[in-house]
């Protein structure tokens, strides 16, 4: 690959990682604005929950019906509740069953209830939320696929708040074919530390394409080098298109990582591969230049 090639590549990995940096932004305001609006409507329907003569007969039919049923008649309570009215109720309904019920079949029902309402039901997803189960928060993460993907990378970034470890695994591995997906990624890195970065690594090693490179490459800035050195291993394996992960390992100054950097420029070759190893061979850093040299006797 040529050098202008790989730094034309490196330019235009600078500007997605820009533009994520403000669609960030854009996203924390998003989700304050959709989390104050969610708390005000839970706070509105556990006034209502509170207050039952002000609940229509049909909605205490269903409350009856789930209270003293059996896994039918819990399943039953539920049907036709996204065309409840007034919706509030439904909504509430929704919430109450998927933390109550014992059965998960019903909690399921409620919870793809609740999602099917949208926006709407974000309340009931928001009061069963804490009460569901490792397997009914996987659920939760198919059920709201079918949201804008502003709305779905929000909901993720709550669902990693408190989040076990197989379910920060399932968020990082949740197909999510969005830019949004990496501003997820970076509050798991985050917030996680090793356990979200070693599936993360793993994650972008299987992602093809530019998003795949991406990964890499943001992971191989971060200048973390236990990091820049499984992102580089990760690069040899996509071949020399990759080179722009060996440009951004490059700043971090641990000799292991100039070794492999160096390992991939010499098995990669090309223009581009020769100005990488002549660099790395005249680093003013001793350790640095002498690991460069091992690998090119080799």
């Amino acid at each position: 690959m040529s050098v202008e090639g790989v730094e034309a590549k490196v330019r235009e990995l600078d500007r997605k990682l820009e533009s994520l940096a403000d669609m960030e932004e854009s996203i924390k305001e998003y989700a304050e604005k959709l989390r104050a609006s969610v708390d005000a409507k839970v706070a509105r329907l556990k006034d209502l929950r509170d207050a039952p003569e002000k609940l229509s007969a049909e909605a205490l039919r269903r409350g009856a019906m789930f209270l003293g049923g059996d896994e039918a008649a819990q399943l039953k309570s539920l049907d036709g509740i996204v065309n409840h009215q007034p919706s509030d109720e439904a909504v509430l309904f929704c919430g109450h069953v998927a933390q109550r019920s014992e059965y998960e079949s019903v909690r399921r029902e409620a919870l793809r209830a609740a999602c099917s309402l949208g926006k709407t039901g974000y309340p009931a997803i928001a009061i069963a939320y804490q009460d569901l189960n490792t397997t009914d928060r996987f659920f939760l993460l198919e059920q709201i696929r079918s949201l804008s993907n502003e709305d779905r990378a929000v909901l993720m970034a709550s669902m990693a708040k408190d989040a076990s470890e197989p379910l920060v695994a399932k968020l990082i591995e949740e197909p999510f074919d969005d830019d949004r997906r990496f501003v997820l990624l970076g509050k798991l890195a985050d917030d996680f530390g090793d356990q979200a970065m070693t599936k993360i690594l793993e994650t972008a090693r299987e992602t093809q394409g530019l998003q795949g490179l991406a990964m890499l490459y943001a992971i191989a800035k971060s200048g973390e080098p236990k990091y820049v050195l499984l992102a580089l291993k990760a690069a040899r394996e996509r071949g020399p298109s990759s080179y722009a992960v060996i440009v951004a390992a490059g700043k971090c100054d641990d000799p292991a990582v100039r070794a492999e950097l160096v390992r991939a420029a010499k098995a990669w070759g090309g223009e581009a591969g020769e100005r990488i190893i002549d660099k790395a061979l005249a680093d003013s850093n001793e350790s640095l230049r002498q690991a460069a040299a091992a690998v090119m006797g080799e």
